[in-house]
């Protein structure tokens, strides 16, 4: 999902995001949030 989140973040700072895109955004954030959390709770 990396990649997606990446391509829908350069289309919205290029102004040429779709509301789809910005939809697809929003469900990926928080998940991507997590998968960040984990391993930084692991380490610490």
């Amino acid at each position: 999902t990396d990649w997606s989140v990446a391509r829908v973040f350069r289309a919205l700072m290029a102004g040429k995001g779709t509301a789809a895109e910005l939809e697809e955004l929003a469900a990926l954030a928080p998940l991507s949030r997590k998968l960040r959390e984990k391993p930084a709770q692991k380490q610490g």
